[in-house]
């Protein structure tokens, strides 16, 4: 279960990467709101399996201290 949401948490911050990508060269008003929500519907899903995670850790933030750091530990 922990490698199955770890392999969608390896997902969705690939998504945030293209979605925050798409931001910053879409320049129609219509374009950048559908990436602000996009961007926002997948942060609250890194947020819930982070939870996920470290529910099923027992040192508990291990997960969040990687991805805050951007992967280095």
């Amino acid at each position: 279960m922990l490698e199955i949401l770890q392999n969608e948490l390896t997902e969705v911050l690939a998504a945030l990467t293209r979605c925050r990508l798409a931001q910053e060269f879409d320049v129609g008003p219509t374009g950048h709101r559908r990436q602000q929500a996009r961007y926002a519907e997948l942060s609250a899903d890194r947020d819930r399996l982070i939870r996920q995670i470290n529910d099923l850790e027992d040192g508990g933030g291990s997960m969040a201290s990687l991805v805050e750091t951007g992967g280095e530990r």
